[in-house]
C-alpha cells in the first residue's frame, strides 16, 4: 500500500529536561574547574562571573516558548519560535540524527542556527515520525 506523503506534518518542542540537565551540569563542571586549578584569585572570580552569566543566558534561552516546526512536502521545512509566523529553513547536511537527540543545523533564520531536540521535547510517536521525516527529506546525517 502506498505511503501517504502530500500530507502537511507538524511539530511542537517543549523546553527540554535534559537538555536544562546537561546545561547545569556543563556549567558546573567548569566552575568546579575554575575553583579547584591554580589561578589567581583575581582571575578566579570574573571566571565566576562568566560561568554565572552563561549559565543564566543559556537558561533562559532554553525556556523560550514552543518552537514549531513544519514540513511541507511542496515547500520543505518551515520554523516558528513562540507565536511567531513560520519562516522557510533549509535542513544542513551536518545535521545528526540519533534514537534520543537530534541536532538540527539549518540556514534561513535570522537568529537560530541549531536547535537541539530531546526525546523529552515531544511525544515518541511524533519523536520517530519527525526523524523518519527527516531523513526522507535529505541532508542528514544517520
Amino acid at each position: 500500500m502506498p505511503k501517504n506523503q502530500s500530507t502537511v506534518s507538524n511539530f511542537t518542542l517543549q523546553p527540554s529536561r535534559r537538555l536544562t540537565w546537561l546545561i547545569d551540569g556543563l556549567h558546573l563542571l567548569a566552575l568546579s574547574a575554575c575553583w579547584l586549578n591554580a589561578l589567581a584569585l583575581a582571575l578566579k572570580l570574573p571566571l565566576t562571573l562568566l560561568i554565572a552569566a552563561s549559565w543564566i543566558k543559556q537558561r533562559n534561552a532554553c525556556q523560550i516558548g514552543n518552537t514549531h516546526l513544519r514540513y511541507v512536502p511542496d515547500k520543505g521545512w518551515l520554523i516558528a519560535f513562540a507565536d511567531a509566523a513560520y519562516l522557510p529553513i533549509r535542513i544542513k547536511p551536518d545535521s545528526v540524527l540519533s534514537k534520543w537527540l537530534l541536532i538540527l543545523n539549518f540556514s534561513g533564520h535570522p537568529h537560530t542556527k541549531t536547535l537541539l531536540i530531546f526525546t523529552g521535547s515531544i511525544n515518541g510517536n511524533d519523536f520517530r515520525r519527525l526523524r523518519v521525516l527527516l531523513k526522507i527529506s535529505g541532508n542528514t546525517q544517520n
